[in-house]
């Protein structure tokens, strides 16, 4: 719903969302030097961004993530069928990383390890052995108080109904 959007996004975060109606599955985030967000997509033009992160068009959005015609913009969900090469796979807690992409296998590191390579292993494998794709996760807004980092959305919660000391 508009106006709802409570994610804190990153420059280059790849998302999904619907613009106008229509569903866009491949896009990214932009920040431009103002601080200003949009939304880097191949479907809909909107206002234009210098850095369009290779895509044909850009969307603004307000400094919130949200605009009266876009919808359900969340983070892209990580799965075997869009695995890439720098993916992280996760197996008893333990990290790999994935170095190359083939449509039904890849190569990944060694667990605990990523500078090494490990072997090749079929998608079908993998899911059968429960490995999972670690998902991203966006950065919390901060603030700073004498030297100390808070959630911004904990503090403002905290910090709602004090009075100002005069």
């Amino acid at each position: 719903m508009w106006g709802e959007n409570k994610m804190n996004y990153k420059h280059n975060d790849k998302v999904t969302a619907i613009i106008y109606g229509t569903e866009i599955k491949d896009a990214r985030i932009s920040i431009d030097s103002y601080g200003i967000p949009f939304i880097c997509q191949n479907l809909i033009g909107g206002c234009d961004v210098n850095d369009k992160l290779g895509y044909k068009y850009s969307w603004r959005l307000n400094k919130d993530f949200t605009d009266p015609d876009v919808t359900d913009l969340k983070l892209f969900e990580k799965n075997w069928d869009t695995l890439e090469a720098g993916d992280i796979i996760i197996s008893s807690g333990a990290e790999a990383l994935v170095i190359d992409v083939l449509p039904n296998s890849f190569l990944r590191s060694y667990f605990r390890e990523f500078k090494l390579s490990c072997n090749w292993y079929s998608k079908k494998e993998a899911i059968s052995q429960g490995w999972t794709i670690k998902q991203s996760t966006p950065e919390t807004e901060t603030i700073e108080i004498a030297g100390k980092r808070y959630s911004k959305e904990e503090f403002e919660k905290a910090t709602k109904d004090l009075k100002e000391v005069k």
